[in-house]
């Protein structure tokens, strides 16, 4: 919750200064419009006129900015007053409240004097650039139950001489309680508005837990209905976090999309996982699921634990991947591309150190050979794409290898740092042993190596 501090003679003094300062600008132009508005022409030809004319017009457009101004500058200094005078006025009530409740309880007077509902805050505004107009909106709605909904919106409108005529308008609203949410926007223009809008709930289950939807779509409003450009997009997850319950952790979660298009709705995806780790025992941790467009994939990672004085001891001993054939063929495509980039800046930067030490054979050498390491990169090299696990000295990696066209298949290879947590609820220690292995399943390589892995998998 923002709070917000004002000290009334501050407020005072500080409209007091404006006020000073908007009595010398008036005084300043007021000057300066005598010795601007009439000016006298330099000679009797039309040039001349004509120059002394469109000074004079300038300096009486600039007398009338100034007077506008002014009197904003006027009115900003008297909301400044009234609005200490008001911040005054209701602290003066509040102290007085105060009183009243300590002599009197918090019976009838108290229930009398509360009874008024939240005030609705808005804001609106309008500016002008010649014939163009803006204006702006703002509003704070407080919710009986709980939470708030706010809107605001733009509009740019050209004014003519039959009419307002609306050229664009941009918008959005966002509503927040306890347990939902829910936000739309819009992006409007004369022939019609495109519309945004999300919303969402979360709501524990009874049984403990978490349970949540979420839910997106967009539409273009026009003069003959409302047309449907995507969605609604719905997103659900259910399930139970990881806990630390009797020296064993577990946890689930499941989690489904769909699409609502004309034909009817159309799955996007759908994941479940879970934790089982017992003080001593066989570890698992899995993960399955599909994604439309790519296929199913599935994940586990396997380990042992035991349980000591010192608390928990845990290490990971394998893994098993087997992942939808498109993301293959997708690291397959891909690893000439990165391979035979590489083998070009390597080259680059030997030739270049060669011509460094002044040694011209050898430049020219790696110069001339540059074709045939290219092309072998590219067909046969191999490389590993590292992604680390962890920071600062204990660090681990997933080694995800690519290759060229013909390059053989690997398996992932994951290297798992030594890591330790404890739990201050239960002042137990996790201690997590390092470990490497590589990952059994789907192997990753060459574009031509993998095509033919799918192709006898599919048959």
């Amino acid at each position: 919750m923002s709070l917000l501090s004002l000290i009334p003679d501050s407020v005072v003094s500080a409209s007091g200064n404006l006020e000073s300062l908007g009595s010398a600008l008036r005084a300043a132009n007021t000057a300066a419009a005598s010795q601007t508005t009439a000016i006298a022409a330099p000679a009797a030809d039309e040039v001349s006129v004509a120059i002394t004319e469109l000074f004079g017009t300038h300096a009486q457009e600039f007398q009338i900015l100034s007077a506008k101004a002014a009197a904003f500058h006027e009115g900003f200094v008297n909301l400044l007053n009234g609005g200490a005078a008001q911040y005054v006025s209701t602290e003066v009530a509040n102290a007085a409240q105060t009183l009243v409740n300590a002599f009197t309880g918090s019976g009838l007077v108290a229930a009398a004097t509360n009874s008024a509902a939240a005030a609705v805050s808005t804001t609106n505004s309008y500016y002008h650039l010649g014939p163009l107009g803006l204006s702006l909106h703002q509003s704070t709605t407080p919710l009986a139950g709980g939470g708030s909904r706010q809107t605001a919106n733009a509009v740019v409108a050209l004014n003519t001489p039959v009419g307002r005529l609306v050229l664009g308008s941009v918008g959005g609203s966002a509503t927040q309680t306890t347990n939902a949410f829910s936000a739309s926007g819009y992006v409007g223009n004369a022939v019609g508005a495109v519309e945004l809008w999300a919303g969402g709930t979360s709501v524990p289950p009874p049984g403990g837990g978490f349970s949540g939807t979420l839910h997106a779509g967009a539409s273009l409003n026009t003069a003959f209905g409302r047309v449907g450009l995507l969605g609604p997009l719905n997103l659900s997850a259910t399930g139970t976090p990881l806990s630390f319950t009797n020296n064993e952790f577990s946890g689930a979660l499941n989690l489904n999309g769909t699409l609502n298009t004309p034909v009817g709705p159309v799955s996007l995806l759908y994941a479940g996982a879970t934790a089982n780790i017992p003080a001593n025992g066989p570890v698992l941790l899995a993960a399955h699921g599909s994604v439309t467009g790519l296929g199913p994939f599935d994940l586990s990672l396997r380990g042992i634990s035991s349980t000591g004085a010192g608390g928990v001891v845990l290490q990971f001993t394998g893994a098993t991947l087997f992942a939808p054939a498109a993301v293959a063929l997708l690291v397959g495509q891909a690893g000439p591309v990165v391979i035979g980039g590489t083998a070009i800046v390597n080259n680059t930067t030997e030739v270049l150190a060669a011509l460094g030490r002044g040694n011209l054979a050898g430049a020219a050498s790696l110069y001339f050979s540059s074709p045939f390491t290219f092309a072998n990169a590219v067909l046969f090299g191999q490389e590993t794409i590292t992604i680390p696990l962890g920071s600062g000295t204990s660090v681990g990696a997933v080694d995800i290898p690519i290759g060229g066209v013909f390059a053989p298949l690997r398996p992932i290879s994951v290297t798992v740092p030594p890591y330790s947590y404890n739990d201050p609820s239960t002042n137990t220690t996790l201690t997590l042993l390092g470990s490497e292995f590589s990952v059994e399943g789907t192997q990753f390589g060459g574009i031509v190596p993998t095509f033919l892995t799918s192709l006898v998998h599919s048959l």
